[in-house]
């Protein structure tokens, strides 16, 4: 039995070495999913010098890699327990290579860890997986032994990656491995490689709320979207298309309206956290819908919930403040609130707001939240082509460097501060 484990590991080894000959010629590593008993790869790029890191969800895995590498005078820069499906790398790596770990996850999550590892590689991102069927429940109590989809060649084509199997298809140790060159992509917004044009998507799911603010600076948009729902089809459209066009977000921001009255609230936080394209989800909320907040952040679907108090549930802030401390962020921003302007004022352009954020709603994306309802409080054209991108198209080439008609909404909106300062406290 050990010898056919020990040939299975060398036919593999030379399969890789033949379908990327220069896969040992590169200095980093991220080599995710291990164990003591099989790591087929590892002494590849140990031999080679590389510098390793490596990933691995389970922690009886992880230690036993640990004392491994101890005992045998073996130098790896980083043991990392963490699932693939989150994690969120703190550094580019030549070489990403993710060893019979595919099929550890879903079909639907696929997408996304392809995505994340893609964004974590310099040059290189390598797969392999059964070739076909390869039925594997839990072992020695570890559920991420379990195989959760059947892959064929067809399938990692459809990713754009190359291809080439040893074995037959849908028969024991068929071996598929799949591979794709990417290139180093300079971010300007941060200090790794992630292709970022704003730092936070905001979406706007629905206009129902439980409260009626009277400084609302959404009452416009919610009086037209009462009974808006985002549907799951476009949440899924939004990180689709995000994932195609190469993007990254530090944020997920929802925002409404109420969220937690967004019936697909969950579901949509758990899409978006597996599709890969946003670090974290930070939900805007008055704190009225306490236990549904409370599942959200038990549950990691959400990172934080953000509140002010001058717009909130004063209990339901303070019980979520005790449960969860800092994943609760209470501001006191702008208790004085002041009238919006009912004209256009002069000579507050360019704005000084720091809004970083595009909005997505009803499949369009808007370049600011206070674009949609100021302009329709200004009685403007909001079906103009020039003022939104659909969320098929390439929005970050559409709204990059150009004027839009949304800058006379800038001149009413007191979220520029010089929109704000030339306003009379009441």
């Amino acid at each position: 039995m050990k010898s056919t484990r020990h040939h299975s590991v060398v036919a593999r080894r030379e399969q890789l070495v033949r379908s990327i000959p220069d896969v040992g010629n590169y200095r980093s590593l991220l080599y995710i999913g291990a164990n003591v008993e099989r790591m087929e790869m590892l002494d590849l790029f140990i031999e080679k010098g590389y510098r390793i890191d490596i990933l691995e969800a389970w922690p009886e895995n992880l230690a036993g890699l640990v004392e491994w590498a101890v005992s045998n005078g073996v130098t790896i820069q980083h043991f990392i327990e963490g699932d693939v499906r989150t994690f969120d790398r703190e550094k580019a790596y030549d070489v990403v290579m993710w060893w019979h770990g595919p099929e550890h996850v879903t079909r639907e999550e696929l997408p996304g860890v392809l995505h994340r590892l893609e964004l974590a590689a310099r040059h290189l991102v390598v797969l392999a997986c059964p070739s076909g069927l390869s039925p594997q429940d839990e072992v020695y109590g570890n559920p991420f032994e379990r195989h959760s989809a059947t892959l064929y060649a067809t399938d990692m084509r459809d990713f754009n990656y190359k291809i080439n199997i040893l074995g037959k298809t849908d028969k024991p140790n068929s071996n598929l491995i799949s591979w794709k060159r990417v290139s180093f992509r300079v971010n300007t917004l941060g200090k790794d490689n992630r292709p970022k044009m704003k730092s936070e998507l905001t979406i706007m799911p629905t206009g129902a709320c439980n409260m009626d603010c009277p400084h609302c600076s959404q009452r416009t948009w919610r009086a037209d979207y009462r009974d808006y729902q985002m549907s799951m089809d476009e949440v899924r459209t939004i990180c689709r298309r995000a994932v195609e066009l190469g993007l990254h977000y530090e944020r997920l921001y929802i925002t409404g309206g109420e969220p937690t009255l967004w019936a697909n609230f969950e579901e949509a936080c758990r899409y978006a956290k597996a599709s890969g394209v946003f670090s974290s989800i930070w939900v805007s909320s008055n704190c009225v819908e306490v236990e549904r907040l409370s599942r959200a952040l038990d549950a990691r679907l959400i990172d934080k919930v953000c509140t002010q108090m001058s717009n909130a549930s004063i209990p339901g802030v303070e019980s979520l403040q005790r449960k969860y401390g800092i994943r609760v962020a209470v501001s006191q921003y702008r208790t004085i609130h002041k009238p919006l302007p009912i004209t256009p004022l002069e000579h507050v352009l360019p704005a000084r707001c720091g809004c970083d954020r595009l909005v997505v709603f009803e499949s369009r994306i808007y370049p600011c939240a206070g674009a949609y309802p100021h302009m329709k409080r200004l009685g403007l054209n909001m079906d103009d082509p020039r003022v939104w991108a659909g969320v098929d198209e390439n929005w970050p080439e559409f709204f990059r460097g150009k004027n839009r008609l949304s800058q006379t909404a800038c001149r009413v909106c007191v979220a520029n501060r010089n929109v704000w300062d030339r306003i009379p406290t009441p």
